[in-house]
């Protein structure tokens, strides 16, 4: 690793651990598919040392126009903790090399199919980092499909 600009040079989603922990691995362990109003993980290399975790937001796209107010495209930069109501991510551990971030969607984010970008602040470009799929959330109490229990 050597100390020039920031390039990522691969991406770890965790497919199968993310997806038994939002009760998705039985659709597949090939891609994420995570729950809206839940956290999962990722790792982000990069081929050169020195990155600056300050200059780094995370760009989450769906649809083929997205858009801020349409929320469609939600711009989450790093911070120290989580908003369980919001899209927020938080730097889990870090290397010279790597960053394993934790990532909670919003309870009431869109549904859809999803390109995270990771922006280096100094730089006009964005590294899309993969795709995931961000489905509804019957267990979330914060999203307006939550399933209430019926007295009986």
């Amino acid at each position: 690793c050597t100390d020039f600009f920031l390039t990522v040079s691969s991406t770890e989603f965790y497919f199968e651990k993310n997806n038994k922990e939002h009760r998705t691995d039985e659709i597949s362990i090939k891609r994420l598919i995570v729950r809206r109003g839940l956290e999962f993980r990722i790792r982000v290399d990069f081929s050169q040392s020195g990155f600056n975790n300050g200059r780094i937001v995370l760009i989450a796209e769906t649809g083929s126009r997205p858009s801020h107010s349409a929320g469609t495209q939600v711009l989450i930069p790093l911070s120290n903790s989580l908003d369980p109501n919001e899209w927020s991510a938080t730097m889990k551990g870090r290397s010279s090399c790597e960053m394993s971030l934790i990532i909670n969607s919003s309870p009431n984010a869109k549904i859809g199919r999803y390109t995270l970008k990771l922006h280096d602040a100094t730089e006009e470009q964005a590294y899309v980092l993969g795709e995931f799929v961000l489905l509804f959330n019957p267990w979330c109490s914060g999203t307006m499909a939550f399933n209430m229990p019926h007295a009986e």
